[in-house]
């Protein structure tokens, strides 16, 4: 997998690279790191904590793949299309909603985070399933990951 970039995207040839990857490496990674979450809670007795806490998880898989699939067949596309410097100003309000939906699914993961220590599954916490903590970690990276790179890909598109 590449190393996240730290400047924006400057040619056609390096926005389809980080495209690919985006699209190929970063969700893939976090789609199976949530459904390792999701895999950690079945294993838990059914309460209503756990069964709150697997609700709260398919909600956020079901929240990322909405925006993959937006992104993957309808603002890549776009965003290709209209890399140029004349036409960028045309991708703002595109790259604004997407921005603003990964912003709800962070969110989401944060209350998730703090349900998970209020439930007391942090180490050491009263509830059984020390798994699910630490497979919702590993979530947390690839999210946090993969937000890294389609901000910087977006920075692109913005002046």
């Amino acid at each position: 997998m590449e190393e996240a970039r730290t400047l924006p995207v400057t040619t056609a040839a390096a926005l389809t690279a980080l495209m690919h990857s985006i699209l190929k490496d970063l969700y893939p990674r976090v789609f199976n790191s949530c459904q390792a979450v999701a895999a950690a809670a079945e294993d838990l007795e059914q309460t209503p904590d756990t069964r709150l806490l697997k609700s709260s998880v398919d909600s956020i898989y079901n929240a990322i793949e909405r925006l993959f699939y937006k992104e993957k067949i309808v603002l890549f596309p776009y965003l290709e299309k209209h890399f140029s410097p004349e036409t960028r100003p045309k991708t703002i309000t595109a790259i604004h909603t997407a921005l603003e939906e990964g912003s709800r699914i962070t969110k989401m993961t944060d209350l998730f985070k703090d349900w998970l220590s209020a439930a007391g599954f942090e180490a050491g916490g009263t509830m059984p399933g020390k798994q699910v903590p630490v497979a919702f970690r590993d979530f947390e990276s690839a999210w946090q990951e993969l937000c890294r790179n389609r901000e910087n890909m977006f920075s692109s598109f913005t002046p």
